[in-house]
């Protein structure tokens, strides 16, 4: 009624226009008070009532109902009983989630009502479908039907009528009915023992409603009405069983990764029961399902629902979670649940009895997603099996035992890579452990869902953009979609690549919510929807732009969790396999496709490295370009701790000679297109973490057979002019000063540096051939007055950035091209692997990473090799080498730790034993690069890190 009516209304029962200010007093809060009193012919007795609650501050219907002694009081005891008998129809309770204890009056706002099939209900009630206006449902009061189908659960007092009997309700409702009823029935148990339940089951109820859980099935209302209880539930379209069951279907297992998605919210949902927490009620609690099974997980077209906590227990967290068995759980109960050999004492269940009944459900998905409905069945059967010699049953365990059948048939099930069922398989045996100890927590199933359901939607996506790269040039998204491989393989719990746990420890944080796994999940969504929607047109540039931008923003928005130095670790790895090979068409994609990417330029310029190593042009030598410079234009040649310098074009360079032998005579062409390929690819801006000088030209001497890299001084503080009082020093010149030995730190990242340098290198198809400690240079400031030797003998140096020098030896990396072999320096022969030193012919990739740890051992201990003193005089090269590994690399540890010594050892001794030859395939070599990128560059960052001080938060 609106305010207009009401006024119309109360001047026909003759209210004075001054008194109709009470009008709003009716509008406000007392229209159905008003509206009894017209239905039983009263309405001018509306001014009584407003009267009475003159100076109260609540409304007049919210005294509904009033008792028959307060009526009497208003209207007589006439009016008193009349009001009193339609008061109700008027009253039908709003359901707000809280429990009501209902007068027995009380008309409900059922408008149909239909038992279920008595198969679907508990043994402590009966299961009703019932249909009741929206208005009435506070959680539903804004959205949904107009009457909203429910289920009720009741407790107590029950009718026996038939099964689907459907009817409407007049004015005296469901439960006067009922005990009007002559077939009324209890459901066996005492009126003490149902109260007890109800009370039970009531207090789980609020609790898990707090946590408003997705997959938790919520309570709308509860009431007490004629000693019947009864709670108030949603509709959902079925339970697990008839799915498993082949009796109906839903969109949630239309595939796996639905599957898995809806899986993981519900072990979600087993969790947040173990582990309740509550900021609401202040409490921390362990809860205990104890009736887990098929039948009391609902499905609808959103997801599975944990339902039907009649069993359920919520302990303090002080007291454990262990509680009598109380036979629930069915097929499904652990074996801790059996009866003990006694026959007596009940079996103990707790939070990993529930582990256990999930694990059995989630053995029948498996088989489900595998075989079907069919298969259901047919393990069903695998499983019958006599427990005390003469009980028939289909459990999943043999008592104190394995069932001899079940794991047998989940091994057998049919598994793809294609797919992430062999996950699902690991953790189904992970929690049907005999030993409840040893089965997973709900928090160890849950990520492990979530991980299954990312990689299960990465390996379907991955699937599709890979059919589609077979159609299309996409190979700016190549790298996007190794990047997901990468990360399917890190979700894999059997790897043991560290790399690969670092990745998945960091993904672990960003699948520690179910809204962070939902929005990681609907960036692929988007990555399917366009690779088919760019399937079924003509696709341009601009839809493969589209493609890539969402692929990228998929890729990058998962990754953002994960620590810079993980995702340099990554990016390694993709580097080195996508440059593994040696077909030029193919790198010339990755230079050009990467050139103007600020995420992949790096990868543009080392593929354009290994491209120029590759393809030297067949040139006259008079002719390198503008790169080659006469040698009149250097200055005089200085010397110091082995380096030349020499004044050049207004700057200081260092100048690197090298003589081209007689006996190399007929491969000078050869050599001196190298000297060219490398100044022009040095001549650019350094690639990072190369720690090389930047080249400035060179020089040829073709009547001596003899040619000069000149290599610039680094700039220092952005000051170009500082460059010119910077004075190289050489790591040997250092140790043979005996220099104060630099902070554990600098050392470490000294250490990581040389190493990153080698593997870049390498990379580029590029062999140093010549790395010893004389070849590590660093710059040390040195005032323009200064002419002591101070200096030189306690550097001022940044140990923290080295330059590789010596390219006088250096060629690329292809197995066919020719190696010069030794150095003429006999004093290096010591730094070289013993096999190369002997005059094996053909210099390895792994020959650098033995003179790298060398070099590393030389770092750590502080001392050059010739200090040392290891070597003997007429000592051959591979006992040179042994004395090494097994006398100084063992003093490492007390000096820089273990994981340095293992990191030099790895170099010596363990990477030199791969069955590496000359022709090696591209794919072994990556494989050995990974190797020295796990086991050398990524420890030596991890301790850098660790050790890492405030001014080098850029490592």
């Amino acid at each position: 009624m609106e305010g207009e009516t009401v006024g119309r209304l109360l001047r026909s029962y003759g209210m004075e226009p001054h008194e109709l200010h009470e009008v709003e007093k009716v509008v406000q809060g007392g229209k159905r008070t008003f509206a009894i009193l017209l239905a039983i012919g009263r309405g001018n007795e509306i001014r009584t009532f407003v009267e009475r609650e003159r100076y109260t501050q609540s409304n007049l219907d919210a005294k509904l109902p009033i008792s028959r002694s307060v009526l009497r009081e208003y209207i007589g005891p006439v009016g008193a009983a009349d009001f009193d008998l339609r008061q109700w129809e008027f009253i039908a309770p709003i359901f707000r989630g809280t429990h009501s204890y209902m007068a027995a009056e009380t008309i409900l706002p059922f408008t149909l009502e239909e038992r279920l099939n008595k198969e679907k209900e508990g043994s402590f009630g009966a299961i009703y479908k019932v249909k009741l206006p929206r208005s009435h449902v506070e959680a539903l009061a804004t959205t949904g039907e107009e009457e909203p189908i429910l289920i009720r659960k009741d407790i107590g007092i029950i009718s026996s009528r038939s099964e689907n009997d459907s009817k409407k309700f007049g004015s005296r409702g469901t439960n006067q009915e009922q005990m009007d009823d002559p077939e009324i029935i209890t459901t066996g148990h005492t009126l003490e023992t149902l109260n007890i339940n109800f009370r039970e089951e009531l207090k789980m109820l609020a609790c898990l409603s707090a946590l408003k859980h997705p997959s938790i099935l919520p309570l709308f209302g509860s009431y007490t009405l004629n000693k019947t209880h009864s709670f108030l539930f949603p509709k959902k379209d079925c339970n697990l069983a008839e799915i498993l069951a082949g009796k109906l279907n839903t969109i949630i297992f239309r595939n796996d990764r639905s599957t898995f998605h809806a899986l993981s919210h519900l072990s979600s949902a087993i969790e947040s029961l173990h582990n309740f927490t509550s900021d609401r009620f202040q409490v921390e609690l362990i809860g205990c399902h104890r009736d887990i099974k098929p039948d009391n997980i609902l499905v609808d077209s959103q997801g599975l629902y944990l339902a039907d906590f009649g069993l359920s227990v919520f302990r303090e967290a002080k007291d454990g979670s262990s509680t009598s068995y109380n036979h629930g759980g069915g097929y499904y109960r652990a074996p801790e649940c059996e009866i003990p050999s006694n026959r007596f004492e009940k079996g103990k269940i707790n939070r990993a009895s529930d582990i256990w009944s999930f694990g059995c459900i989630l053995a029948e998905v498996l088989t489900y997603l595998c075989k079907g409905p069919e298969g259901v069945v047919a393990f069903k059967q695998e499983r019958r099996i006599e427990l005390y010699g003469s009980l028939t049953t289909f459990v999943f365990h043999n008592r104190d035992e394995e069932h001899p059948r079940v794991k047998p048939w989940l091994k057998q099930l049919p598994m793809s890579t294609e797919n992430a069922r062999e996950g699902l398989l690991s953790l189904v045996l992970a929690t049907l452990n005999i030993e409840h100890g040893e089965r997973p927590s709900a928090t160890k199933l849950t990520l492990a869902l979530r991980r299954l359901s990312l990689q299960c939607r990465l390996k379907e996506v991955s699937a599709k953009l890979r059919a589609f790269r077979g159609r299309k040039d996409l190979t700016d998204i190549d790298i996007e979609l190794e990047r997901m491989m990468l990360i399917q393989a890190s979700i894999d719990d059997v790897q043991t690549n560290s790399t690969f746990v670092d990745l998945r420890r960091a993904l672990d944080a960003k699948l520690s919510t179910a809204s962070s796994v939902d929005d990681v999940l609907q960036d692929f969504d988007q990555v399917e929807a366009e690779v088919e929607e760019q399937d079924r047109q003509n696709v341009s540039a601009q839809d493969i732009e589209l493609l890539g931008y969402h692929l990228f923003g998929a890729v990058d928005r998962l990754l953002n969790v994960v620590p810079d130095h993980v995702k340099a670790n990554l990016q390694s790895r993709l580097e080195i396999k996508f440059l593994s090979t040696e077909d030029r068409e193919t790198l010339e994609r990755y230079r050009d496709a990467f050139s103007g990417s600020a995420e992949n330029r790096l990868f543009s310029r080392l593929a354009a490295a290994k491209l120029m190593n590759l393809s030297y042009p067949s040139t006259n030598l008079q002719q390198f370009g503008k790169l080659q410079y006469d040698s009149s234009m250097i200055g005089p040649l200085e010397e110091s701790d082995g380096i030349c310098t020499a004044n050049f074009e207004a700057c200081r360079v260092i100048v690197e000679n090298k003589k081209i032998l007689s006996s190399q005579s007929e491969h000078s062409e050869r050599i001196l297109q190298r000297v060219q390929g490398l100044a022009e690819e040095l001549a650019k801006p350094p690639i990072p973490d190369f720690n090389t000088l930047q080249c400035v030209g060179f020089c040829i001497n073709l009547k001596e057979t003899s040619f000069s890299l000149l290599f610039k001084f680094p700039v220092i503080n952005d000051d170009d002019a500082y460059s010119q009082w910077t004075v190289p020093r050489t790591l040997s010149g250092i140790l043979i000063a005996k220099a104060k030995k630099p902070m554990l730190e600098h050392r470490f990242q000294l250490a990581l540096g040389l190493a990153r340098s080698i593997a870049q290198l390498h990379k580029a198809a590029w062999l140093h051939k010549n790395l010893h400690s004389g070849s590590v240079v660093f710059f040390q400031s040195q005032d323009k007055s200064s002419t002591t030797e101070d200096s030189i003998t306690e550097p001022d140096i940044d140990f923290r950035q080295p330059f590789v020098v010596g390219f006088n030896h250096s060629r690329p990396g292809d197995v066919n091209e020719w190696s010069e072999g030794l150095p003429a320096d006999t004093s290096l022969l010591d730094y070289h692997h013993p096999d190369y030193a002997c005059g094996k012919e053909g210099y390895l990739l792994t020959y650098d990473y033995y003179s790298l740890g060398l070099v590393l051992l030389e770092v750590g201990l502080w001392r050059t090799l010739s200090m040392l003193k290891v070597k003997k005089k007429g000592m051959r090269p591979h006992k040179l080498s042994r004395r090494i590994v097994e006398d100084l690399v063992p003093e490492l540890g007390a000096q820089m730790g273990s994981v340095y010594a293992a990191v030099v050892r790895f170099c010596l001794d363990e990477i030199q034993k791969e069955p590496e030859e000359p022709g090696t395939s591209d794919i072994h070599t990556a494989h050995v690069q990974l190797m020295f990128n796990e086991r050398v560059v990524k420890r030596l960052q991890a301790c850098t890190v660790v050790l890492a001080g405030p001014d080098d938060s850029h490592l």
